[in-house]
């Protein structure tokens, strides 16, 4: 996991005191496993926790995709990524956040269309966010980060 080699670079540097993760997607491209990509969130939390113990974390639900037929929609940038292996991993998410006492924001639900895919008008191609997907995550951090 990227993140989890470059701490120092990405967190500690800034001695930030509030931390928001959004981590676990790309792992999905390198057929991680769940409980690989579960022990990874982990020991992200648990290292920004020890070097960081004032961080107030928060660990965003990975966003849905959307692999269906839509033109919008570019396949080899969804790649094999599955909206049953995200919502599973974002169960695992809010086991941790519980266990680890950090706060939880569910982003897959106000992404998400009737189908379970991110709505077509909130995303690029099937993964990336766009300008109007971007609205509706900034807004809802906001919310979370502006308390």
């Amino acid at each position: 996991m990227d993140i989890l080699n470059n701490m120092e670079e990405r967190v500690y540097r800034y001695n930030p005191t509030k931390v928001v993760l959004l981590i676990g997607t790309i792992d999905l491209l390198r057929d991680t496993s769940n409980e690989e990509i579960e022990k990874n969130i982990d020991k992200i939390i648990t290292q920004i926790k020890k070097n960081r113990p004032l961080a107030k974390i928060y660990l965003e639900s990975i966003y849905p995709v959307n692999d269906t037929n839509n033109s919008k929609i570019d396949h080899s940038m969804v790649h094999n990524r599955k909206n049953e292996d995200i919502k599973a991993i974002n169960k695992m998410i809010k086991k941790i956040v519980k266990d680890e006492k950090i706060i939880y924001i569910d982003m897959y639900s106000l992404l998400e269309d009737s189908e379970g895919n991110i709505k077509t008008e909130y995303t690029k191609e099937g993964l990336h966010m766009s300008d109007n997907g971007y609205k509706v995550i900034t807004k809802t951090l906001k919310e979370y980060l502006c308390k």
